[in-house]
C-alpha cells in the first residue's frame, strides 16, 4: 500500500511538473510597440500621428492622424510622407482641412511598407508653412536606427522640380 501511494504521488508530481513546464514555455503575446508623436504650436493648436512603431516588409498598417485646432479656425493642407534616409519614398496622403470651433480632425491613415526594405523609415506629417513632425518606424528590424531624414522644407514644390 505504501509503495502504491508513493508511486501515485510520484506520477502526480511528474504530471504537475510537465503541466507547469508547458505553461512556462508558452510566452504571452506582447502588445506591439506603439508611439504617438505630437507637434504643439504656441497658441495651443497641435497635430499628431500615432500607431505601431514596427512592421514587416510589405505589411499595411493603420495610423491615426489627429489635428486639434484649439477652438480656433484653422484652414490648411497637409501631407503624410514616408521618408528614407536620403529621399521621400512615398507620398501617403495629401489632404486639406477647414476647422472651426472645437471640431478637430481625426482620420485613419493606411501605410503600406516597401516589400524589399528592412530598416528605419520616417513617417512624416507636414503642414506646409506651419510645421512638421517625423516619427521613426522600423520595418523588419525593431532595432534599426534612423540615420537622419532628407530636407523636405520646400515640399510640395520640390516634387515637381
Amino acid at each position: 500500500m505504501k509503495k502504491r501511494n508513493r508511486l501515485t504521488g510520484i506520477v502526480l508530481l511528474l504530471v504537475l511538473a510537465s503541466i507547469l513546464l508547458a505553461a512556462c514555455q508558452q510566452q504571452p503575446e506582447s502588445p506591439p510597440d506603439t508611439f504617438k508623436s505630437t507637434y504643439v504650436f504656441n497658441d495651443g493648436r497641435s497635430f499628431s500621428i500615432n500607431g505601431r512603431s514596427n512592421s514587416r516588409p510589405g505589411e499595411k498598417l493603420e495610423y491615426m492622424l489627429n489635428i486639434d485646432n484649439n477652438d480656433e479656425r484653422w484652414q490648411a493642407e497637409y501631407y503624410i510622407l514616408l521618408l528614407g534616409s536620403d529621399s521621400i519614398i512615398q507620398e501617403i496622403r495629401h489632404g486639406s482641412f477647414d476647422l472651426s470651433g472645437d471640431e478637430g480632425l481625426q482620420e485613419p491613415v493606411f501605410v503600406e511598407f516597401p516589400k524589399d526594405f528592412t530598416g528605419a523609415l520616417g513617417l512624416c506629417v507636414l503642414i506646409p508653412q506651419h510645421g512638421r513632425l517625423i516619427a521613426t518606424v522600423t520595418v523588419g528590424d525593431k532595432n534599426a536606427v534612423a540615420t537622419g531624414w532628407p530636407d523636405i522644407g520646400n515640399y510640395p514644390l520640390s516634387k515637381t522640380e
